[in-house]
C-alpha cells in the first residue's frame, strides 16, 4: 500500500510540474502580446541586438523571449511599446536613456 501512495505522490508532483511549465509558457506568450510589437518574417532570423549599446547577452535573451529579435522592431517602437517593454522587463527608462531606438535605426540602415 505504501508504494501506491509513493507513486501517487510522484504522479501529483509530475502533474504540478507540467502545469507550472505550461503556465510559464502561456505567461511568456502573453508577454509577447503585451509588448505590442509585430513578429514578422525577419523576426525568425533575428539581428545581433548586443550591437545596441546597453544591450548585453542577458538583455538580448530577454528581448528575444518577448519576440523582439530585430533592429527594425526596436526602431519602430512607439512610446507605448517602450513603456510596455520597460514595465515587463523592469528597465526603468533604460530604452530611452540609452537611445536604443536611434541606435536600432542606424543599425537597420547599415544592413
Amino acid at each position: 500500500m505504501g508504494s501506491y501512495i509513493s507513486l501517487a505522490v510522484i504522479f501529483i508532483f509530475i502533474l504540478v510540474g507540467l502545469l507550472w511549465l505550461w503556465l510559464s509558457r502561456e505567461e511568456l506568450r502573453g508577454s509577447r502580446s503585451v509588448v505590442g510589437v509585430t513578429l514578422g518574417d525577419d523576426a525568425r532570423g533575428g539581428d545581433d541586438l548586443t550591437r545596441i549599446k546597453g544591450v548585453g547577452p542577458v538583455i538580448a535573451r530577454k528581448l528575444n523571449a518577448l519576440g523582439i529579435t530585430t533592429y527594425r522592431q526596436i526602431a519602430d517602437f512607439s512610446a507605448e511599446d517602450m513603456a510596455r517593454v520597460d514595465e515587463v522587463l523592469d528597465f526603468k527608462g533604460r530604452i530611452e536613456r540609452e537611445g536604443w531606438i536611434r541606435q536600432a535605426r542606424q543599425l537597420k540602415d547599415e544592413k
